[in-house]
């Protein structure tokens, strides 16, 4: 069965265009997934396996209890796995399409206020070239919500600042046209122009550069945004995605359409972007009652 899961894995690379971290999760949830099939039930081919084998797999990594995110994943992976058995002929149905997982309650995004934002990048030091590279980086994650993997995949060819946008590949392969603003423009030239040479080795395509002159990747703005988090006093570090959080919150609080929103997200459903209206709603209520005339009077009667 596992024969299969290695021409799967250039399935999703290829024709999903999936990210190296999602397929090695597929792929870590697929082997467990078989070897639980093997091991239990004796199981050797993927025309053996029934829909009853999915169920018992999915309660026991429940039984487990495993996360509720963490078995929808698992169940995710078997059913994609299903499809693609069924894509490639070598089963007749897909016996996990109709299984459902476990309910999981959407998690309120952990966003930073727009005055705390402002301190994270206006007080990052910039006193080396690793410095102005990474203030650049977290300027750019703020300026257009991107994901810290298109961050690291970007070209210079992305780059297009006469014209005043970036264009991103996103998750699935899938472009989109990010604008710039003023501030962001004058940035990123100054760091093509001044900071960049300094980091270059050798020709190399990629925007944002390590210490060896190569691509670097999103392990490396992880570690830098952790350890300025907690210079800055926030116990836990900074995470990326709170950039992306707070770029589509406070656009939202400014009054931005949620349609909007949603493109520069590349969100393919709106109901995914929904989510951030929690947060505005939030920031609208204290705005009304710091602003609302009767809203701190005491009740005299």
């Amino acid at each position: 069965m596992k024969v299969f899961v290695q021409t799967y894995v250039y399935y999703l690379r290829v024709e999903r265009g999936f990210s190296p971290q999602t397929i090695r999760a597929y792929v870590r949830d697929i082997n467990q997934y078989i070897d639980y099939l093997q091991t239990t039930y004796k199981l050797t081919k993927v025309t053996e396996i029934q829909k009853d084998h999915v169920q018992r797999f999915i309660a026991n990594e429940q039984r487990k209890r495993k996360q509720p995110t963490t078995v929808a994943r698992k169940l995710s992976a078997i059913k994609g796995f299903h499809q693609y058995l069924l894509i490639e002929h070598a089963v007749t149905e897909n016996v996990a399409a109709s299984i459902k997982g476990p309910k999981i309650g959407r998690k309120i995004p952990q966003t930073m206020s727009q005055q705390a934002m402002q301190e994270v990048l206006d007080t990052f030091p910039q006193t080396t070239v690793y410095n102005r590279r990474d203030a650049v980086i977290l300027e750019l994650l703020y300026a257009t919500g991107m994901r810290i993997s298109e961050c690291t995949q970007l070209d210079i060819a992305d780059v297009h600042l006469t014209e005043g946008f970036v264009h991103v590949t996103g998750k699935g392969n899938k472009e989109r046209i990010l604008p710039l603003h003023a501030v962001m423009i004058s940035r990123l030239r100054e760091y093509l122009t001044t900071t960049r040479p300094l980091l270059m080795k050798q020709e190399t395509a990629a925007l944002f550069l390590n210490r060896q002159g190569n691509r670097m990747n999103r392990q490396s703005v992880w570690t830098m945004l952790q350890q300025w988090g907690k210079q800055l006093g926030f116990e836990d570090g900074i995470h990326p995605h709170q950039f992306r959080h707070s770029f589509a919150s406070h656009l939202l609080e400014e009054g931005v359409d949620l349609r909007y929103v949603q493109a520069l997200l590349g969100h393919e459903d709106i109901a995914t972007t929904q989510i951030y209206t929690h947060t505005s709603n939030e920031h609208l209520k204290q705005t009304y009652q710091n602003a609302h005339p009767r809203a701190n009077k005491k009740d005299n009667q």
